[in-house]
C-alpha cells in the first residue's frame, strides 16, 4: 500500500497593517451600534479582509472595500430605521 499524499492548505497572503486598518473601518459600527453594529461591522470586516487577500489590483481592492464599508453603514442605518418603525418605544430615553 502506498501512503496517501499529505494535503496542504494554501498559505494565506500576509496583510500589511494599513490593510487591516482600512479593512477594519466597519468595526466602528460596534462602538456606535452595540451588538447590531458589531454584527454588521464584523461581517463587513471579514468581507474586506477576504477582498484584500484576493489577487487583484490594489486600486480595485480599495474601491471594493470602500463600497463594502459604505454598504455596511447603510445596512446599519436601514436596520435602525426598520427597528424604529417596528418598535416605536425601543429607542426612547427613560
Amino acid at each position: 500500500m502506498t501512503p496517501e499524499p499529505a494535503t496542504t492548505t494554501p498559505e494565506k497572503p500576509k496583510l500589511q497593517t494599513h490593510e487591516y486598518i482600512v479593512g477594519g473601518l466597519p468595526m466602528v459600527l460596534l462602538a456606535i451600534g452595540g451588538a447590531l453594529g458589531g454584527a454588521i461591522g464584523g461581517g463587513a470586516f471579514a468581507l474586506n479582509i477576504s477582498i484584500f487577500r484576493k489577487e487583484m489590483s490594489p486600486a480595485k481592492k480599495y474601491l471594493l472595500t470602500t463600497v463594502v464599508t459604505i454598504g455596511a453603514a447603510l445596512t446599519y442605518l436601514g436596520a435602525i430605521i426598520i427597528l424604529t418603525l417596528l418598535f416605536p418605544g425601543l429607542f426612547k430615553r427613560r
